[in-house]
C-alpha cells in the first residue's frame, strides 16, 4: 500500500510542478481552454467539414452548421497537443456567428 501511496504523491507532485512551469509560460486564458476546450465535438450533419494533418503529425477536424447565414454551430476534434487543442478551442468560438467570409477573415487577423 505504501509504493501506491508514494506513487500517487509522486505523480502528484509532478503535475504540480508541470503546471507551474505551463502559468509561467502561458496565459490563464490559453490553459484555460486546454483544460476546458470549448466546442470540441463531432457535429452530425454538418454543412461544412474539414480535416487537415499538421506538420507536426497533428490531425484536426473542424465542423460548421450554418443558420441564416451565420455559423451557429461549430466543433472540432484533434488527437493533438495542449496547442493544438487551444487553437481548436478559440477558432471555434471567434467562429461563432460569423458570416462564412467574416469566419475566413479571422485566418488573416
Amino acid at each position: 500500500m505504501e509504493k501506491d501511496e508514494d506513487l500517487e504523491k509522486f505523480a502528484r507532485e509532478l503535475q504540480d510542478q508541470i503546471m507551474e512551469k505551463t502559468r509561467k509560460q502561458y496565459s490563464e486564458t490559453v490553459i484555460n481552454h486546454w483544460q476546458n476546450p470549448r466546442n470540441f465535438r463531432k457535429i452530425d450533419n454538418p454543412d461544412g467539414h474539414a480535416k487537415v494533418k499538421g506538420p507536426c503529425g497533428d490531425t484536426m477536424e473542424m465542423f460548421i452548421k450554418m443558420k441564416d447565414e451565420k455559423i451557429s454551430e461549430c466543433g472540432f476534434q484533434t488527437d493533438g497537443c495542449a496547442t493544438t487543442i487551444v487553437c481548436g478551442s478559440l477558432a471555434t468560438e471567434l467562429a461563432l456567428n460569423k458570416s462564412f467570409t467574416q469566419a475566413l477573415g479571422l485566418i488573416s487577423a
